[in-house]
């Protein structure tokens, strides 16, 4: 059990400390500011997916099922994570020369071209080797390496912003940067122990990556562009401090997902696993648990959000009733990304395609229709809607797949609890 909650732990100390460190950026940066970070976050995320084309998850999958030997995993990333790059600086390349503005920020300020740069790299790299420590079930190790990064660099932020030595920090730089550290220290890090050593993938070896790489990558694109396609409305439609104030609202919803992204990240190893070790009854428990927590945790973050746009970023208080009206759906979302891991580990993944694919199209006409009218409060509407609709389908699939009555999904009840402890258990002397 130790194992687990380790990386549990570790997991939502490096989520809390990057939220913090978001916060700062905010304090530091102001709306319009904040808003183009946004901006290049969203867009190097959307580039980094396409480019990706789904490897992390096979990655993972292929790891954890041991079907793959570590070195030949190795090999793969390597060389994916190279072909990544290549598109990237291309892209980035033709994008400044036919435009004059730079292709994840679209700012005319060609001295932020390197950080642009270093930014992609990071989060490459990142992911890469992130899906490396988890396909080993190493997902400890990764996260406390991230935590420690993240940590240090929430000190700069803070030491800036009490000192007041806010006129000489560009905090767009400094955030570059600890996405940049975290990669190298990761990259350093698993190299302790494995060698670079590159193995040629046979022909049924890389078949059944890009099976499972192409499904995700389609699934992965249209999720994303199904919850961030708002960031480029409200820009469009309205103006860049919107989307600075938009971007901050949602990323206090988002800390919803955190102990479902957690979970998801540390149970799909273990779903994918040949030894079946999760059976579909243990994991409507988890659901159940993580429900109840995040009913409680939505109390705690109204009360922290609104101190801290009363007492710590007040420009971008204006979010606060967006936020309110956002968090239904969020809440409804965080039952999908734990099925999505459940779809994902048994390959059942054209159920996360086309909850992806109703959740984007529902999003897409309700941010048209609403944005131009209701700005981010608009978006908020948008995003709850398309969010409760699309959970309800992946609870009909999952009932579809495993026979088991949704009914038991928001009802707890004690023996619950002590079967999710012994699950844990369980899953950790056997890992």
């Amino acid at each position: 059990m130790q194992q687990i909650v380790r990386g549990g732990i570790f997991r939502l100390s490096f989520t809390v400390f990057n939220f913090l460190v978001g916060l700062f950026i905010a304090a530091i940066a102001g709306t319009e500011l904040f808003g183009t970070l946004s901006l290049m976050i969203i867009n190097a995320a959307v580039f980094q997916i396409i480019t990706g084309l789904g490897t992390d998850a096979a990655i993972i999958w292929h790891g954890s099922s041991k079907s793959i030997s570590k070195e030949k995993a190795f090999s793969f990333t390597f060389y994916t994570a190279l072909l990544q790059l290549g598109f990237f600086l291309m892209a980035a390349i033709l994008f400044l020369k036919f435009t004059d503005k730079l292709f994840l920020s679209r700012q005319a300020n060609n001295s932020f071209y390197w950080a642009e740069l270093m930014y992609f790299i990071g989060i490459v790299i990142t992911e890469k080797y992130s899906s490396l420590f988890y396909s080993q079930q190493k997902q400890h190790v990764c996260n406390k390496v991230l935590s420690i990064i993240s940590f240090a660099f929430l000190l700069i932020f803070g030491i800036v912003y009490f000192f007041d030595w806010i006129k000489n920090f560009n905090p767009l730089w400094f955030f570059c940067w600890m996405i940049f550290f975290q990669s190298l220290a990761l990259l350093f890090t698993y190299h302790l122990k494995e060698s670079f050593s590159l193995k040629k993938l046979n022909k049924e070896e890389i078949q059944s990556f890009a099976h499972f790489s192409f499904l995700v990558f389609v699934t992965n694109t249209i999720q994303f562009l199904a919850y961030r396609s708002d960031y480029w409305f409200i820009n469009y439609f309205k103006q860049l401090t919107d989307v600075g104030v938009y971007a901050q609202a949602v990323r206090f919803a988002q800390l919803l997902w955190v102990l479902p992204n957690i979970a998801a990240a540390l149970i799909l190893p273990v779903l994918a696993a040949p030894e079946g070790l999760l059976s579909e009854n243990k994991l409507l428990k988890i659901i159940k648990i993580a429900n109840w927590i995040n009913i409680v945790l939505i109390g705690f973050l109204l009360i922290f959000a609104f101190l801290a746009y009363a007492y710590f970023i007040p420009d971008f208080a204006s979010g606060f009733r967006a936020l309110i009206i956002m968090l239904p759906g969020y809440y409804f979302f965080c039952i999908s990304i734990l099925f999505a891991a459940y779809f994902s580990a048994k390959r059942k993944l054209i159920y996360n395609f086309y909850g992806s694919l109703i959740c984007f199209g529902l999003i897409i006409v309700f941010d048209i229709l609403l944005i131009p009218r209701w700005s981010i409060e608009g978006a908020a509407i948008s995003n709850t809607m398309a969010y409760t609709l699309a959970t309800i389908f992946n609870i009909f699939m999952f009932q579809r797949s495993t026979g088991i009555s949704m009914k038991k999904l928001f009802f707890f009840e004690k023996v619950d609890w002590t079967d999710f402890k012994q699950l844990i258990t369980r899953i950790e002397k056997t890992s």
